[in-house]
């Protein structure tokens, strides 16, 4: 093991009087014009927040206005697909059959497990 110390000397940041000032003048400068920046990034934040939850308020009332046109006297087979398959035959025996783009087992999946 060696015993000499080592001389760090150099690398001391306040040896240089007048660049360690220039330096802590340049950071405290970086860290006010990010002070800055973060009221701005705040309100974008939110401008985007409005703006999505605009949207999603727009898709659900266009949701809700085409549920509310639907006829709900003749559902296809593709809304009641994965749902309740006795509802599913009971409601093609109260249409009087099977609707022609439907596939009854397609429509009823695989019920007995083979």
């Amino acid at each position: 093991m060696d015993d000499d110390r080592i001389d760090f000397s150099a690398l001391d940041p306040k040896r240089d009087a007048i660049r360690f000032k220039r330096m802590v003048e340049t950071t405290l400068a970086g860290i006010r014009s990010s002070a800055l920046g973060v009221p701005r990034l705040v309100h974008q934040l939110v401008v985007w927040g409005r703006t999505a939850v605009a949207a999603a308020a727009a898709l659900a009332l266009a949701a809700w206005v085409l549920a509310l046109f639907e006829d709900g006297r003749n559902p296809s087979a593709s809304t009641l697909r994965g749902g309740d398959p006795v509802e599913l035959i009971s409601q093609w025996a109260k249409t009087g059959g099977v609707p022609s783009e439907a596939d009854p087992l397609d429509a009823l999946g695989d019920l007995d497990g083979r």
